[in-house]
């Protein structure tokens, strides 16, 4: 999950109000799952900003109410999600990044994917589908790979194509 602190410049500024600002200015997953607003930021004695004296941000159950994943499919997703990220329960409906996924966890997820299914998984996918449901969904309508369906069109196309080399047509008409 997206954690962020910022100091407001005015009291009047709420989190909510910050968060809706910036998802109207950057893409979802970029946008923090939990915005803490501070007085000041807590500094080392070299003026850099000390981590470890951050409040800890409020812990959000997104993970675990909803929907229980029903498809044998949503059931992979949301083990291999529990295993990457260290949850008890994943639902159906939760967000992988609102839930703690982050750049590695979803080359982990990936990784894990690919291995059980046995076939490509691209990383944009988890990225265009963050949900449990919507992933699965995806995974599941795809019969082949953008590899395969890539090289069948090549081929169709070349067959369509009349063939311009006059030593091939030679060797065909020979036959």
């Amino acid at each position: 999950m997206l954690h962020a602190y910022a100091v407001p410049e005015s009291a009047a500024v709420q989190a909510g109000e910050l968060r809706r600002h910036l998802a109207a200015r950057l893409p979802e997953y970029a946008v923090p799952a939990e915005l803490v607003l501070l007085p000041a930021l807590p500094l080392t004695p070299n003026g850099k900003v000390d981590r470890a004296a951050l409040p800890p941000p409020p812990q959000r159950a997104a993970a675990g109410p909803g929907q229980e994943p029903s498809t044998a499919t949503e059931r992979l997703v949301a083990g291999v999600w529990r295993e990457v990220l260290g949850l008890p329960r994943v639902s159906a409906d939760a967000n992988f990044f609102e839930i703690g996924g982050h750049s590695l966890a979803t080359a982990q997820v990936q990784a894990r994917l690919a291995a059980v299914l046995g076939r490509e998984v691209p990383i944009v996918d988890l990225f265009r589908f963050p949900t449990v449901r919507t992933l699965a969904a995806h995974l599941d309508g795809e019969r082949r790979t953008a590899g395969s369906e890539r090289a069948a069109r090549r081929v169709a196309a070349r067959r369509a194509r009349p063939s311009t080399r006059p030593h091939r047509a030679r060797r065909e008409s020979k036959e």
